[in-house]
C-alpha cells in the first residue's frame, strides 16, 4: 500500500486500474523514480567481470541437463564460496531422501486432457490444450527432457495458461507425491537488501529462462517417481519437473550462487 500510494495520481484512475492513454514505458519509469525517491541508496561499484561466468551462462548450459556437463561441472567448482550442497547437485543430479516410503501412485490427468470419461464423450476435453500436450512431448523427447518407461508413481497431467508464447505449460499435479518430501525454506530478498543495490537513474529488467528447472537433472531413482501417461504410454521426467514441491527450492539456490558471486564484484 505505502509503494502504491507514492504512485502519481495520473498513472491511474484508482488505486488499482490500468490507464491505458498512459505511456507504459513512461509509466514505469516514473514509479521506479517514485520508489527510489523513498529510499537513500548507498553507492557501490557495478562493474562485473564476467569472464569466469561465460561458460556457465552460455546457452547449451542451460539446455536440459545442461549443467552436469563436464566443462560446466569443472567451472562450478571454480566458483568462490559455491554451497557445498548446489556442487553436491551440479556434480552428481539432484537427489533427496522422502521422509516415508512412497507407494505405488496412478493418478488420471486432468479432466480438460481426457476424450473419454465414464465411456462417455467428455464435454470438457480441451483438444487446443491436448494438442499442445502431443506437440510438447514430442519436443521434450526429442531433447531428452522426458523417457519413455514404467514409473513409481504415475501423477495427473494439466495444462495452465502462460501470459508468454507459447501460452500454455505442462505441470504434473504432484500434490499426492509432495507429501512424501520435506518442506525445505529459503529467504529473498525484501526492501533492506534493494536499498543497497538501486542508485539514481539506473534501469530494472525481467529475466525468464525458459524451462529454467530443466536445467538440473534428477538422480534415476528419484526421476522414477516423476512420471506421468499420455496416450496409453507411460513417461517420466528425467529433470526438475513443474509441480514437485522442491524443483523452486533447487532452482533458486544454484542461481543464487551466481548472484552472490555478481554482488561481490
Amino acid at each position: 500500500a505505502s509503494v502504491r500510494a507514492a504512485f502519481p495520481p495520473e498513472f491511474g484512475r484508482s488505486e488499482y486500474a490500468w490507464d491505458a492513454e498512459v505511456d507504459p514505458i513512461r509509466w514505469v519509469l516514473s514509479a521506479v523514480d517514485c520508489f527510489i525517491s523513498l529510499i537513500e541508496p548507498v553507492p557501490i561499484p557495478m562493474c562485473l567481470d564476467w569472464t569466469p561466468f561465460t561458460c556457465i551462462l552460455e546457452p547449451t548450459s542451460w539446455a536440459c541437463g545442461g549443467l552436469h556437463r563436464p566443462h560446466i561441472v569443472q567451472h562450478w567448482r571454480e566458483l568462490k564460496g559455491c554451497s557445498k550442497r548446489v556442487l553436491r547437485w551440479v556434480e552428481h543430479k539432484f537427489d533427496v531422501a522422502p521422509i516415508k516410503e512412497v507407494p505405488q501412485l496412478h493418478k488420471k490427468n486432468a479432466v480438460c486432457l481426457r476424450e473419454i470419461k465414464h465411456g462417455k464423450k467428455n464435454p470438457a476435453y480441451d483438444e487446443e490444450k491436448a494438442a499442445f500436450v502431443s506437440k510438447k512431448l514430442k519436443k521434450d523427447v526429442a531433447q531428452q527432457v522426458v523417457f519413455q518407461g514404467k514409473p513409481l508413481v504415475v501423477s495427473p497431467l494439466n495444462v495452465v495458461p502462460k501470459n508468454t508464447p507459447p501460452w500454455f505449460r505442462i505441470i504434473g499435479n504432484m500434490m499426492d507425491l509432495n507429501e512424501y518430501f520435506p518442506r525445505w525454506r529459503m529467504k529473498f530478498d525484501d526492501l533492506r537488501s534493494y536499498r543497497h543495490l538501486f542508485r539514481p537513474n539506473h534501469f530494472m529488467f525481467n529475466l525468464d529462462q525458459h524451462a529454467a528447472y530443466h536445467v538440473c537433472l534428477a538422480h534415476p531413482r528419484l526421476a522414477r517417481l516423476f512420471g506421468f501417461e499420455w496416450e496409453g504410454q507411460f513417461w517420466y521426467w528425467r529433470c526438475l519437473p513443474f509441480g514437485f514441491r522442491l524443483s523452486p527450492f533447487v532452482f533458486c539456490k544454484i542461481v543464487r550462487q551466481l548472484v552472490k558471486m555478481w554482488r561481490r564484484s
